[in-house]
């Protein structure tokens, strides 16, 4: 018997540069597919052209936060609250995959 749900993903995103654009257009491409998608962004609010693609995709839910990102001056603290979001994320959607757009988060305890 075919599984009827859809696979789930939780992905991180940048709202600031060009992960943006490349989180849209993978987001777009698993939509085919019948994948939702859980993107978690940081850095800036979305701005409203970014509001209107991501409401374009049906098959994403955004989850937002403007937790500064490693590349940003001292970010420490904020990476570290970032890391427990995610993993708060994590455990409410139960995802099949994690997609993770930078580093610093590739080594908190994922189940």
């Amino acid at each position: 018997m075919k599984n009827t749900i859809p696979p789930t993903i939780l992905m991180t995103t940048d709202t600031i540069g060009g992960v943006w654009t490349y989180s849209m257009e993978l987001c777009s491409a698993l939509g085919r597919n019948d994948i939702n998608v859980h993107l978690a962004t940081m850095g800036e609010p979305l701005n409203n052209h970014q509001q209107k693609q991501a409401e374009m995709l049906s098959n994403v839910e955004i989850h937002e936060s403007s937790y500064d990102l490693e590349w940003m001056e001292d970010p420490w603290e904020d990476i570290e609250e970032a890391g427990e979001w995610l993993l708060d994320l994590e455990k409410q959607i139960k995802p099949d995959l994690l997609h993770l757009n930078n580093y610093t988060h590739g080594d908190l305890p994922w189940q």
